[in-house]
């Protein structure tokens, strides 16, 4: 038997004595694994999607080109550097990293900033704390930002209704930006359901968003990339003045992100695969018993 075959069966299928204690081994391992699998088929599903609609929506040079292209009802996705971004702080102290570095370990997307296009020059989406709700941010060229805009297949009258209604809401607070991460990170059903129905409790962009068309995002807490890749949206126009993302941009939304988005999802089977050891080993005990 080659040495490297009987080292892995040693390992995996230990001596009785040396059993008990593989068991949590060897169940972490599956847990990990399975953590590692499903987030490697999320950053390949996002990063097929995004190489062939590069391939067929060509970037444009000039930002009224891009502008030109759009209708009311796009929704546009906004990549905002992590380099430029501002650090967060909290009671005066400053964290490690920038706020977009926290977006998108967090979202999962360069693209973590969405909004949607009324017309005239206009987006209705959920600003920041201070602004809230707005339908009269200007869409302008010089903000050092890429830009994706997308048509959804139908129901922009519905949507653009909602954003109508919804101006002047707030913006998620501090403690419900924490739910919403950590929601957003660690529940595997996506956050609660999307509804047009305007309540007591603040938004944030990609919530506000899902919400208008609820027809489309069926859960509050989606990833930007999932909704940029849903199937009923099409990709329709591309400003892109900053170029390709940083290795650290990279890092964040296919590494960091996918990862602890499948952790609970990893850890769920780890515990199953426990289980399913003891009780496989249990039942080996008895059985020997009783020979």
């Amino acid at each position: 038997m080659p040495a490297a075959l009987d080292k892995w069966i040693a390992k995996h299928f230990p001596r009785e004595e040396e059993g008990k204690s593989s068991d949590a081994r060897l169940a972490t391992e599956i847990g990990g694994g399975t953590t590692a699998a499903l987030a490697a088929a999320f950053t390949a599903k996002h990063e097929l999607k995004d190489l062939m609609d590069n391939k067929g929506v060509r970037r444009k040079q000039r930002f009224q080109d891009f502008k030109d292209q759009l209708q009311p009802g796009d929704i546009l996705f906004h990549h905002r550097s992590a380099k430029n971004s501002a650090r967060p702080q909290i009671r005066d102290a400053p964290l490690p990293g920038t706020e977009a570095d926290y977006m998108m370990g967090i979202k999962g997307d360069p693209f973590y900033h969405t909004s949607i296009y009324k017309g005239r020059g206009k987006l209705a989406d959920a600003f920041d704390v201070d602004i809230g709700i707005t339908g009269k941010t200007p869409l302008e060229g010089d903000t050092p930002e890429n830009i994706r805009a997308y048509r959804p297949s139908g129901g922009q009258s519905k949507a653009l209704d909602y954003a109508k209604k919804a101006e002047g809401g707030e913006y998620m607070s501090f403690k419900e930006m924490l739910d919403h991460g950590a929601s957003h990170l660690f529940d595997p059903r996506g956050g609660p359901d999307t509804t047009r129905r305007l309540g007591c409790h603040g938004q944030a962009c990609t919530q506000f968003v899902a919400n208008a068309y609820k027809d489309i995002f069926p859960k509050q807490y989606a990833s930007p990339a999932d909704m940029r890749h849903s199937p009923e949206l099409n990709l329709i126009a591309r400003y892109e003045p900053m170029g390709d993302r940083t290795l650290r941009e990279i890092a964040l939304t296919r590494g960091l992100y996918p990862v602890l988005k499948n952790l609970t999802k990893g850890a769920a089977v780890g515990v199953g695969a426990y289980a399913g050891l003891k009780a496989l080993r249990h039942y080996k005990e008895r059985k020997k018993d009783h020979e």
